[in-house]
Order: C-alpha cells, then sequence, then structure tokens
C-alpha cells in the first residue's frame, strides 16, 4: 500500500468582498489566518500551508512558522487559487498539475472541479464531451 500524502491548502486573499483584510486581521494578538492555520495543523490531518497572492499574508503565515505559496492575483476564486498552488508545490508525480490539466480539458470542451471528500480529502470529477463523428 503506498504511503497518502495529504496537503491542507488554504486560499487566503486581502480583497475579500465580505470582509476585506480579513486574513490578517488582529484576533487576540495574531493574524485571523494564523489560528485558521494553528487550527488545521491540530487536526493532524497533513502538511498546512496558505496559497495567496498576498505578500503581507506570505510574511505572516512564514513568520508564525507555516508555508505559503504565493498565486497570481486574478484567480476568480479559491478553487482557482489552490489549483494553481497545487500545481506549484506538488513535490512528485507527473508534474503538470491541476491547473494545466483543467486548462487542457477545458479547451476539448470538458471542465474538471473538486468537491468535498468525506470525511475529508478532494473528489476531482472530470467531464468531457463525446466526438459523436467517431465511429468505434
Amino acid at each position: 500500500m503506498t504511503e497518502t500524502r495529504i496537503l491542507v491548502l488554504i486560499p487566503a486573499r486581502m480583497a475579500a468582498t465580505r470582509l476585506p483584510g480579513k486574513p490578517l486581521l488582529d484576533i487576540g494578538g495574531l493574524p485571523m489566518i494564523v489560528h485558521v492555520l494553528r487550527r488545521a495543523e491540530a487536526a493532524q490531518i497533513g502538511r498546512v500551508a496558505v496559497a495567496t497572492d498576498t505578500p503581507e499574508i506570505a510574511a505572516a503565515v512564514s513568520a508564525h512558522g507555516f508555508e505559503a505559496v504565493m498565486t497570481r492575483s486574478d484567480h476568480p476564486s479559491g478553487s482557482d487559487r489552490i489549483f494553481e498552488a497545487l500545481f506549484t508545490t506538488k513535490s512528485s508525480g507527473m508534474g503538470m498539475g491541476l491547473l494545466i490539466c483543467r486548462s487542457i480539458i477545458e479547451a476539448h470542451g470538458g471542465r474538471l472541479w473538486a468537491s468535498p471528500g468525506t470525511p475529508y480529502g478532494s473528489i476531482f470529477h472530470l467531464v468531457l464531451p463525446i466526438d459523436e463523428t467517431r465511429s468505434g
């Protein structure tokens, strides 16, 4: 049986629409993102990191001993940020990453997305259109 390596990857950005600046808001003397990271680490699920487009968030995360992965700032969602970060932090495997896989799938009219797994983890879904012009 192969060893399961789990990464808890938390997307964080300063430009949140409901509460701008939320990741660095002070809660009991610590940035909110550090509290989130500590809770994730306490769950002992796996390696914990933050995916962010903000150097100040990355600095706060690193200053408290956690890992931060810088991403582009134009992602429309946290899932997109995670896709990019997984591409940049993956230590082994095919090396293509989810971001590139999704780009290829979408170029062929398909979709790739993730949903929560139970009790933890992710389920990746892939849908590609059928080419009805080809005979099988």
